[in-house]
């Protein structure tokens, strides 16, 4: 959501959920996130993305991306987290991304 209509496009926090589906646009997504977490006037920015794992090889290549890209990736542990919505078979992964700085 855009708080005011003078941002500046540069963000402290982004989230994402259920980004992770289409083999085809990873690439676009992972630079995209990039491009969010480069602030040349921020040194702190960091991205959480919240995915249900459908299909592994799919994730497999988010993850690729990532990694290609140079972001480092912290796998954030939500196996506590009871959820009414996603069946026990699911799962679900939130990792937080940041800039190698």
């Amino acid at each position: 959501a855009v708080v005011s209509t003078q941002s500046t496009g540069e963000y402290d926090v982004t989230i994402a959920a259920d980004v992770v589906f289409d083999p085809r646009v990873l690439p676009h997504l992972v630079q995209t996130i990039k491009k969010n977490l480069s602030s040349p006037h921020r040194k702190d920015q960091v991205s959480y993305i919240c995915s249900t794992v459908r299909n592994k090889e799919t994730y497999g290549k988010f993850l690729d991306e990532i990694d290609e890209q140079g972001l480092v990736i912290t796998d954030l542990d939500v196996s506590g987290l009871k959820s009414t919505y996603f069946s026990g078979a699911d799962v679900v992964k939130l990792i937080k991304l940041e800039l190698v700085r």
